[in-house]
């Protein structure tokens, strides 16, 4: 079923105007969300562990969101050759997946994800990602302004210095069926609010720029292989320091960004401790900044620890950045990412303290599996999420969520956690993995 309401394309001449401080006018549908992560991006649904599952919306909707962010590997089905032809049966599976959100009242984001290859060969892939955007485009054109398009998630590698030229003709080519669709475009070096100033975008009302925040990085993704052996270090607390130093594992120690920052984490007091507040509010003043000077509204797509350190830790960071960021009066989502897959099986009806296998933990090349705790024997752990969240930020949810915030001096922003830990140019290469998780917009 199709939520009722205008269309995006057909009959507008073309792109509207972008106005500073003015926020897309769908904008409105995107308030709070989560991700629906590892699933359809997976190299095919159910590869990583998760499936999405009808009832999944109606669960989501039943506990505030109003849309979900939806990762999907189009780039994983469809031909590699030209004309590029995105597999029927894959195209039938994201209707179906449209369909069960707009039956429930979600929003959707449609994120085009894991497209590794044009991130490592822009040259032979830049077709082929505007070929797929045509196609995309083309076929979801009479959906309401309730479907937005993310244009690829976390541009990296080669991207990080095209991602500007790459972007424009998957631009055009949705806006010649989708005139005012509401588009989400990341900065580049895998969304970092760092590389917001790079971003060059068109003259077009209904675009948001797009980050991910993931600070502090050594505590969010401690002990995740995937990442990189540099944060492989557990025991991170936040905020620091620790109440003994703890030493970083050699990799760290090699590692001139990481050492430096372990050294920082065991000494500096909470109010400075690069895994604490102040790192989360240099994050907020990043994004005001660009808020301010472009007037454009960012959009936080991911954000939130992993489950490598303590629960208690990993829920403190929801008391570090909001309480700053409602004070200026703007609003962020509940938890991270990461575990949306765990908590949406759990709460639908498993007891806690067990067990549960989620989604794989490794590169969009390859897949493992982690174990998680779902909590206190005897309590059914859809209560330990929505107490987790509603003691990290007061709101009742589930899973990372991602705000929206809008453009211009009166304008709203996120505060929330990020990936790579070193400054560009001193961060290693390492294997990536797409994490879940929710999405939404500021009123």
């Amino acid at each position: 079923m199709i939520l009722g309401a205008i269309g995006c394309s057909g009959t507008t001449t073309g792109p509207e105007p972008f106005v500073s401080g003015v926020p897309p006018a769908a904008a409105a549908h995107f308030t709070k969300g989560i991700n629906l992560g590892n699933r359809l991006e997976a190299p095919n649904e159910g590869d990583w562990g998760g499936v999405i599952e009808a009832q999944d919306f109606p669960f989501i909707a039943g506990r505030g969101f109003d849309h979900v962010r939806i990762p999907i590997r189009f780039s994983g089905h469809a031909l590699a050759a030209s004309p590029y032809t995105i597999d029927a049966a894959f195209f039938s599976r994201v209707d179906m997946v449209l369909d069960q959100a707009a039956a429930a009242k979600l929003a959707v984001v449609m994120d085009l994800h894991a497209y590794d290859d044009l991130a490592s060969d822009v040259a032979a892939h830049r077709d082929r990602f505007v070929a797929l955007w045509t196609q995309i485009a083309a076929r979801y054109q009479s959906r309401p302004d309730t479907v937005a398009f993310e244009l690829l998630n976390e541009p990296n590698t080669q991207l990080d210095t095209t991602w500007n030229d790459v972007m424009l003709p998957a631009i055009q080519a949705i806006r010649a069926t989708n005139p005012r669709r509401l588009l989400m475009v990341d900065s580049v070096f895998w969304a970092d609010p760092t590389k917001l100033s790079m971003l060059t975008l068109p003259d077009d009302a209904n675009i948001m720029a797009s980050i991910h925040l993931y600070e502090p990085k050594l505590f969010t993704f401690q002990g995740q292989d995937w990442i990189g052996a540099a944060f492989l270090t557990t025991g991170v607390i936040f905020p620091g320091p620790p109440p003994t130093p703890i030493e970083p594992v050699q990799a760290a120690k090699d590692a001139a960004w990481a050492n430096q920052w372990f050294i920082d984490y065991n000494t500096k007091p909470a109010d400075t401790n690069p895994s604490g507040p102040a790192t989360v509010a240099a994050q907020i003043a990043l994004i005001a900044a660009y808020r301010q000077g472009q007037g454009r509204t960012v959009y936080n797509g991911e954000w939130g620890p992993q489950d490598g350190g303590a629960l208690d830790s990993r829920v403190r960071p929801g008391h570090g950045g909001p309480p700053a960021v409602r004070k200026r009066g703007h609003r962020m989502g509940d938890l991270g990412r990461p575990r949306e897959h765990e908590s949406l099986r759990l709460a639908r009806g498993h007891v806690a303290d067990r067990d549960h296998r989620r989604a794989a933990a490794g590169s969009s090349k390859r897949a493992s599996t982690r174990r998680g705790r779902s909590g206190r024997a005897g309590r059914p752990a859809a209560d330990l999420i929505r107490s987790s969240c509603e003691a990290a930020l007061g709101l009742v949810g589930l899973g990372d969520t991602a705000t929206l915030c809008r453009g211009g001096a009166q304008g709203r922003r996120p505060a929330v956690h990020r990936r790579s830990a070193a400054p560009r140019g001193t961060m290693p290469d390492v294997g990536r993995r797409e994490l879940g998780g929710p999405a939404g917009a500021c009123p």
